[in-house]
C-alpha cells in the first residue's frame, strides 16, 4: 500500500473541515500519464469501495476524479497520495467539493504566488508549512530547481488566512532562501500544471449527479 504522507499530520484544518464537509469525492492532479484504468482502479480501492471514476483531459493535463462510498474513505485516500511520488511524479490529491471554491478564488486574494523558494523544498514541504497558519485547499512548487527560480502557490479557504499568510511568509527564510509572496494573478496560472481544475467536474457537483465508470 501507499505510504501517508508525512505533511498529514500538520493538515488540522482540513480534516476538520472534511469531517464536517463529508465529501465523498478526491481528485487527482498531476499523475503520470499511460496508467492504465485498471491499474488506476487498484490503486484507489485499496481506501475503500468506488462508485465512479472519471478520467478527465483538459488542456493537455490529465485529472482523474474519484468517488467513494464512504467520506472516510476519501479522507485516507487524500492523506495517503496527496505529494506521494507515483512513477517519479508528485501527485496532488484534493477534495472534489474543494474544486468550485477553488476556481472562484483563484484571483480574489486566496491564492498567494511564492517566488525565490529553496530549490530543496517541494510542494509537500511546502503545504506543511502553509498548513501551521491555515487551511489551505491546494499548493503547488514548480519550476527549476535551482535558486531563484524556484516557485510556487499556496491557495487558502479564506481571504483572512491569505492576508495573515502573506505577513507572516513574504520576507521569511525558509531553508536558504528568503520567500516573497505576492497575491496570485492571472498570467501566473500558465506557470503551472494541473491546475485546471474541470468545470465540467463542477457541473456535475452543482446538479448532483453522480458521474459513470468511464473507460478510456
Amino acid at each position: 500500500s501507499t505510504p501517508p504522507v508525512a505533511g498529514a499530520m500538520y493538515a488540522i484544518d482540513q480534516d476538520a473541515a472534511h469531517s464536517v464537509s463529508k465529501c465523498a469525492g478526491i481528485y487527482l492532479c498531476d499523475f503520470p500519464p499511460g496508467i492504465s484504468d485498471q491499474d488506476l482502479w487498484g490503486l484507489l480501492s485499496q481506501w475503500g469501495t468506488i462508485v465512479s471514476f472519471e478520467r478527465i483531459n483538459q488542456g493537455g493535463d490529465e485529472a482523474l476524479a474519484v468517488e467513494y462510498e464512504k467520506w472516510e474513505a476519501a479522507k485516507e485516500a487524500r492523506h495517503a497520495l496527496n505529494y506521494t511520488s507515483v512513477r517519479s511524479r508528485t501527485v496532488r490529491c484534493l477534495l472534489r467539493s474543494d474544486l468550485k471554491a477553488i476556481r472562484q478564488s483563484m484571483l480574489s486574494g486566496n491564492r498567494l504566488m511564492i517566488t525565490n523558494i529553496d530549490p530543496k523544498l517541494e510542494s509537500g514541504g511546502l503545504f506543511d508549512v502553509g498548513c501551521l497558519f491555515g487551511h489551505v485547499l491546494d499548493c503547488k512548487i514548480a519550476g527549476e530547481k535551482v535558486a531563484s527560480k524556484r516557485y510556487g502557490f499556496l491557495h487558502y479557504a479564506t481571504l483572512e488566512e491569505a492576508v495573515k499568510v502573506t505577513g507572516i511568509l513574504n520576507s521569511m527564510q525558509v531553508g536558504d532562501s528568503v520567500l516573497s509572496v505576492q497575491p496570485f494573478q492571472w498570467k501566473d496560472a500558465q506557470l503551472f500544471t494541473g491546475t485546471h481544475y474541470s468545470t465540467h467536474i463542477n457541473r456535475e457537483l452543482s446538479s448532483g449527479e453522480t458521474a459513470p465508470f468511464s473507460s478510456l
